[in-house]
């Protein structure tokens, strides 16, 4: 049935030209691909070619199916897919298929301009040379005195970072009630941090950020530079016109020790820091 509902309809081919996101971002991407998605049914339409960047950006040929009213048969949603150098250096984004992109699409080239939410840079040393493999974390200026403070303490208690990551995991479900609302009585994760360290962290606000985050970070807002110094990530959702603090680590290996701390506005769509520079980590 389903080979016969494809049979009704004529195969459309046109080009997908992906135009400029940000010069971090386009700096980045060495190939991309394009998807329909039907992201209730997880069905795509075809395997799409994949294509280097040329002189103009990407030009990706592809095709679709369309139905009576013009939609494709296969998925609303036209999904760009990037790809770094490094393997995991993978990123993607979606934009919805409107009837003018079904006319240009007649015609045999749709022009898309993607506008995805995330943060790039890229990583330098001071010879101006790529820096592979830094590391950052990510929060909201307002959290910024409360996670610095976290961080000294911490830092003064010789608590391992690692140990902190999982310290709430055995009474999680009982106290977690107490990690939702500052109001909230903490005292059920007084045992887990330890009286010392409950002490010496001061007031509630601090603790509840310790005890959200397993540490003075946040273990879930993390990013990864590639070996070529470029970090991309469009999953993480900033809110545009408002600050956050990012934590950088490239030389240092001590997690209580980053290299630099940057304050930085989200701006619409990509936010691009564009070049940062960093200590290079010498062996010995």
């Amino acid at each position: 049935r389903l080979i016969e509902k494809i049979d009704r309809f004529a195969h459309l081919p046109f080009d997908v030209v992906i135009e400029p996101v940000s010069p971090t971002f386009d700096a980045w991407a060495r190939a991309a691909a394009v998807l329909f998605t039907d992201r209730k049914r997880k069905h795509y339409e075809r395997d799409p070619r994949e294509l280097r960047r040329g002189e103009e950006g990407f030009r990706i040929a592809t095709g679709v199916a369309l139905d009576d009213a013009g939609q494709p048969l296969f998925g609303r949603t036209l999904e760009l897919r990037f790809e770094g150098d490094a393997r995991w250096s993978r990123e993607s984004t979606t934009l919805p298929w409107t009837p003018e992109m079904t006319e240009a699409a007649r015609s045999g080239e749709v022009r898309v301009r993607p506008r995805p939410q995330g943060l790039a840079f890229r990583a330098l040393d001071e010879e101006g040379l790529a820096l592979p493999w830094v590391e950052g974390s990510l929060m909201e200026i307002e959290k910024f005195a409360l996670a610095e403070k976290a961080r000294h303490v911490l830092s003064e208690a010789g608590v391992s970072v690692e140990v902190q990551t999982n310290f709430l995991a055995e009474d999680l479900d009982r106290i977690a009630h107490s990690l939702l609302d500052e109001k909230s009585d903490l005292s059920g994760l007084k045992p887990h941090i330890g009286e010392e360290i409950w002490e010496a962290l001061g007031d509630n606000a601090v603790r509840l950020l310790v005890g959200r985050n397993g540490s003075w970070y946040d273990p879930w807002r993390k990013l990864r530079g590639d070996d070529r110094g470029y970090a991309v990530d469009l999953d993480l959702k900033l809110v545009p016109g408002r600050r956050y603090v990012l934590w950088l680590w490239s030389r240092s290996r001590n997690a209580y020790e980053p290299d630099r701390v940057i304050v930085f506005t989200a701006a619409e769509g990509l936010t691009d820091l564009g070049l940062i520079t960093l200590p290079r980590w010498v062996k010995g």
